[in-house]
């Protein structure tokens, strides 16, 4: 029997509601659309731009950046095919966002590398709630709708592969694995009812996820891209998923993990001047040691990477969105010097960031 994770942390009763902002459903094709809904309304107008298609095939990239009076940050979209789509998100949203999630008969895969997100099934007691470094395999039946939630203030970067059952089979057949623990459980499901399991992410899962959200190329190849690391992080997690309880390395605390959320949301919203980790430590009431072993714990990434990360990113959104120039972008983000914000910069995306305005338009490495 397959083991069902659910999560604690839904709202308390007494907690305002939740205002209905958007997330990419709503923003792509309209209120109550679905993944597949998405896809065939990219580069049709608003908010999202092609960045390459096949009509042959039928594979797409495109991208949609978020609002400056939402927050900052990027979606992109990948159709592997007609039955297998992908979503990469790397953003922080100012205020709560809620989005209904129509029943698609897809099941989704996941990968949440940082933030917060809260899912709200029909007949379930309390909220499903992951968070970073957690996967979620789930699906959705048809005429089964939820809702989803995700939190301000926290860096958002996850992945999600979605498709159809049949694709799955359908690939797995193929190479004779018609007996896969994962096709077990979907065969046993309810049809009224959303089937969900949580793990943690493996390191390679988390790997490949990073190479999808950084993703360096351009036009065709950058969807090529994508298609060979999608279906590289599929093979990863239908190799760990078995028909056995998941083996969880230890979590944090609920109070623990408040604490490295909120040192998490200052390192990714506090950019002048640069937060220091020992300031950090003080500020969430943890010893700089303790917060440097449970922030790589929990999140993957150093303490000081992470917010090298949140800084150059937000530097890039500053030069493609605000107009900035290089000076402003690096004075925005705490470098005192023009040159060594531009050293820095060519090393973690690859290129000057002069050459960021030409970027506009979505096609720009992230």
């Amino acid at each position: 029997m397959v083991h069902m994770a659910l999560l604690s942390g839904a709202p308390a009763a007494g907690d305002a509601p939740v205002p209905a902002r958007r997330l990419f459903r709503k923003v792509v094709a309209g209120h109550g659309q679905g993944v597949a809904d998405v896809f065939a309304s990219l580069g049709s107008g608003g908010d999202s731009q092609l960045i390459a298609e096949n009509p042959g095939r039928g594979t797409q990239a495109a991208r949609m950046t978020v609002r400056p009076e939402d927050g900052h940050g990027h979606y992109e979209f990948y159709r592997i095919s007609n039955q297998f789509f992908v979503v990469t998100l790397d953003c922080i949203y100012d205020a709560p966002r809620l989005e209904m999630l129509p029943g698609e008969d897809l099941i989704e895969f996941y990968v949440k590398l940082s933030g917060r997100l809260s899912l709200k099934l029909p007949g379930e007691p309390e909220d499903l709630v992951v968070n970073g470094q957690q996967l979620l395999i789930w699906a959705q039946p048809r005429g089964v709708d939820t809702s989803e939630c995700m939190d301000p203030g926290l860096r958002e970067y996850s992945v999600s592969l979605y498709c159809r059952p049949e694709f799955l089979r359908s690939l797995l057949a193929r190479d004779s694995m018609t007996a896969h623990p994962l096709l077990k459980a979907l065969d046993t499901r309810r049809s009224d009812r959303v089937w969900h399991c949580v793990r943690q992410v493996s390191p390679t899962a988390m790997h490949l996820s990073r190479c999808l959200l950084r993703n360096p190329y351009r036009d065709g190849l950058r969807l090529l891209h994508a298609e060979a690391r999608s279906l590289e992080l599929l093979c990863e997690i239908l190799s760990e998923f078995s028909d056995e309880s998941p083996t969880c390395s230890p979590v944090a605390s609920d109070r623990n993990q408040r604490r490295l959320d909120a040192a998490r949301r200052i390192l990714a919203t506090q950019f002048r001047p640069t937060p220091r980790t020992r300031d950090v430590a003080r500020a969430v009431g943890l010893s700089e040691s303790k917060l440097k072993q449970d922030f790589k714990q929990r999140f993957g990434i150093t303490v000081f990477d992470y917010g090298h990360q949140c800084r150059m990113r937000h530097a890039r959104e500053l030069l493609l969105t605000k107009g900035l120039s290089v000076g402003e972008a690096a004075h925005a983000i705490g470098y005192r010097h023009h040159a060594s914000f531009t050293t820095a910069f060519r090393e973690f995306y690859g290129g000057l960031p002069s050459e960021v305005g030409g970027e506009r338009g979505g096609q720009g490495p992230t």
